[in-house]
């Protein structure tokens, strides 16, 4: 079965402007890694509303994308951040990026 990518956008736009902090989440998830419509600003957008909902596996995404320099310039001190607060809303993978960031960059 093929994935519509545009339909699936289509209702987690739905769910995200109700509100919905996974379907933002995905939304994120989409605009980041799908070619054929990635879009680095609005993947950093959605994923920053997921993470101020208190989503914390947005909040570890985000780290990572600034960890990484995934589409935007790599900055240790932002991804510190967003792993902060994704520790602060209790994800454990978050803590462990945190330490790992922590250790390879003194």
């Amino acid at each position: 079965m093929a994935i519509d990518l545009q339909e699936a956008v289509s209702w987690y736009l739905r769910a995200a402007k109700r509100g919905y902090a996974p379907a933002e989440y995905n939304l994120g998830l989409i605009y980041l890694n799908e070619g054929s419509i990635q879009d680095v600003d609005k993947a950093l957008r959605w994923l920053g509303i997921a993470a101020q909902q208190g989503f914390s596996a947005a909040a570890n995404r985000l780290g990572l994308v600034y960890e990484n320099g995934q589409g935007v310039t790599q900055d240790h001190k932002i991804a510190a951040q967003w792993y902060r607060l994704a520790v602060k809303q209790g994800s454990a993978e978050a803590q462990h990026n945190l330490e790992l960031l922590h250790f390879s960059n003194p």
